[in-house]
């Protein structure tokens, strides 16, 4: 890991932590749930980078059904939330990954366990942040 990796990590963390601090207990799983719904919509619409890697062993077990099943697990927990910024932070993650999807597959040839992994802590502090701006 490089000298910029591990700032965006510590970046990361910084921000994490500030918005945990106004968070309340639904944001912080909707965060967590929307981070994974964006690993499994990748998984799902992008093709992966290398015939082997960490990443590939999830990506072989995702398909349109496990993104239809995330997507309503996904819909419950933004409605028991009760915050309809959750429903514009999901559309907004939606995007998201289309607009980095796109601007990855300029770069590699698919996506990576490192990409997943990037995907996920973005559009949790997206969420974090989005979920928290202004209070609730």
């Amino acid at each position: 890991m490089g000298a910029f990796g591990v700032l965006a990590g510590v970046l990361v963390l910084l921000v994490k932590f500030a918005a945990l601090q106004q968070a309340a207990a639904v944001d912080v799983v909707l965060a967590a749930v929307l981070g994974r719904w964006v690993l499994t919509a990748s998984m799902a619409v992008f093709p992966y980078a290398r015939p082997n890697g960490l990443g590939k062993m999830w990506f072989d077990r995702v398909g349109w059904p496990e993104l239809l099943a995330a997507s309503l697990g996904a819909a419950l927990v933004v409605a028991v939330a009760g915050n309809p910024r959750g429903w514009w932070l999901w559309g907004g993650a939606a995007i998201a990954l289309g607009g980095a999807g796109r601007w990855v597959l300029r770069r590699l040839p698919g996506m990576t366990g490192d990409v997943y992994g990037a995907l996920a802590e973005l559009t949790e502090v997206f969420v974090l942040l989005g979920m928290t701006w202004g209070g609730r």
